[in-house]
């Protein structure tokens, strides 16, 4: 996964978000950058979440890194291992979700539900005058 900030710092505020949440699952590292422009960087701060004192203090469930298998590769496999099971939730730019659909065109078929954030309500974008950056 990579979404407004470098992947490594995406991977970070993901195992502090589980350990909100307190769910420990796999992280898998998906894509560095998008597919066809530059990665936008800054829009929630240098962290990523904007800079708060208080995501500074969590440490993050970090033993759920997977170091080894990327992340497209991952939906991949976990859509062929429970077929009509598996909910992905994307809260940033689709990358993975596309390379996941290049290694495997019959994916959509085997996932349960996708639930995507992105867009605007207002028509302003806020990397563009209509542009939003997850669907950039």
């Amino acid at each position: 996964m990579c979404g407004n900030s470098p992947l490594d710092q995406v991977v970070i505020n993901t195992a502090k978000v589980l350990e909100l949440c307190g769910r420990k699952v796999p992280i898998y590292k998906g894509c560095s950058s998008p597919l066809n422009e530059p990665l936008l960087q800054g829009v929630h701060g240098k962290d990523g979440m904007g800079d708060t004192e208080i995501v500074k203090t969590i440490k993050g469930y970090t033993e759920c890194i997977d170091h080894k298998e990327h992340g497209s590769v991952a939906i991949v496999r976990l859509a062929n291992e429970f077929p009509g099971d598996l909910n992905l939730i994307c809260i940033g730019p689709l990358t993975n979700i596309a390379v996941a659909l290049k290694l495997d065109p019959e994916l959509a078929t085997k996932v349960k539900s996708i639930t995507i954030m992105g867009g605007t309500s207002r028509g302003a974008g806020n990397v563009t005058l209509s542009t939003e950056c997850n669907f950039r």
